[in-house]
């Protein structure tokens, strides 16, 4: 990857779709403005076919390593308050066919005291259920969008990919606000 590839912006709320180039990211070493030094890294992509690169923080690239050249991704920015303050995270999403590396390479496989790798079957189990989490609420954001005949646009994706974290946002929640939760008129239910 050269030096002056173009970098990507990443906007508050707007997924941004990548190919990625390589297996593993750029890396190296920093000062912050802290004075504390941190570790880099620089990610090859491809975005509509035009070579871009990705510095991505601790929690991106947290998301991003487990993912392979050619693997296609979306990601989008989110921003919250927290304690009065504007923190950002990122959701990383796979698309059309992106496999994970292996699960034995992933930290959820654990080295024993003996230097054998142990899996963590409760973390896969809650993994799994996330997907498939996941996948209701994209078919429920691709229902919304009624019957396409023709191929999705960059903006139609955007939109279903953000009406599915909305809907995972009701989801994920659904249990811990049960109660507070009240309905005035069934005959409104989307559902």
């Amino acid at each position: 990857m050269a030096e002056n590839t173009p970098k990507i912006t990443f906007l508050s709320n707007k997924p941004v779709i990548v190919t990625l180039k390589f297996d593993e990211p750029q890396t190296g070493q920093n000062t912050g403005k802290d004075g504390k030094p941190y570790t880099w890294y620089r990610y090859g992509v491809s975005q509509k076919g035009i070579d871009r690169s990705i510095f991505a923080s601790n929690g991106l690239h947290e998301q991003i390593k487990w993912f392979q050249k050619d693997d296609k991704l979306s990601i989008e920015k989110e921003e919250f308050e927290k304690d009065g303050k504007i923190m950002t995270r990122f959701k990383v999403l796979a698309l059309e066919g992106a496999t994970q590396k292996s699960v034995l390479d992933n930290p959820i496989a654990a080295t024993s005291n003996t230097g054998t790798k142990t899996v963590d079957w409760d973390k896969i189990n809650s993994d799994k259920t996330e997907d498939i989490h996941k996948q209701v609420c994209l078919k429920l954001a691709v229902d919304m969008m009624g019957e396409q005949t023709e191929k999705l646009t960059d903006d139609q994706v955007g939109i279903i990919m953000h009406n599915m974290s909305r809907i995972k946002m009701i989801l994920d929640h659904s249990e811990s606000n049960a109660e507070s939760i009240v309905v005035e008129d069934d005959d409104e239910m989307p559902f």
